[in-house]
């Protein structure tokens, strides 16, 4: 009889463990897998005079050394969280929806699926902190999205 006592309580000690173990592994992935999706719109323009709208603070600087257009103004921001595997929406200002995949998140590296009908539909890789600019066009201006992901 002791010798069965004994070995109910290796099997409960060993149920907490496992169970204390998993919960740990889930925490991990959870907090790994959790991906942060700012996307900053911009429409760049040579209509009227040069301006850099000041709401966009350096990305408007980085942006006209890198888009031959004369005014760059921010008309949307907007962020979305989602794990792995969640697809992030995003209303675009002309009108269009932004669905973004995240795919995979690999050493701070994270993919992600890009698709606005008819006009983009591309995988791409950022770092987390990282910024990406993809463009579309918008009535013979230019409408660029600043994607930034975070952890």
């Amino acid at each position: 009889m002791e010798r069965n006592r004994g070995h109910f309580g290796f099997l409960s000690l060993s149920a907490a463990a496992l169970a204390a173990w998993l919960l740990m592994v889930a925490t991990a992935s959870t907090a790994e897998a959790g991906v942060s999706v700012r996307v900053i719109q911009v429409r760049a323009s040579n209509k009227g005079k040069e301006f850099v709208d000041p709401a966009l603070g350096d990305l408007g600087e980085r942006l006209k050394k890198r888009f031959p257009y004369k005014n760059f103004r921010k008309v949307g921001e907007d962020t979305r969280q989602g794990d792995i595997g969640d697809a992030l929406r995003y209303d675009l200002a002309d009108g269009n929806v932004l669905n973004l995949t995240l795919v995979a998140l690999k050493e701070k590296v994270v993919t992600m699926q890009m698709v606005v009908a008819k006009l983009l539909n591309t995988k791409v890789r950022a770092r987390l902190g990282a910024t990406l600019t993809i463009t579309l066009p918008w009535n013979g201006d230019l409408l660029i999205l600043a994607v930034t992901p975070s952890d």
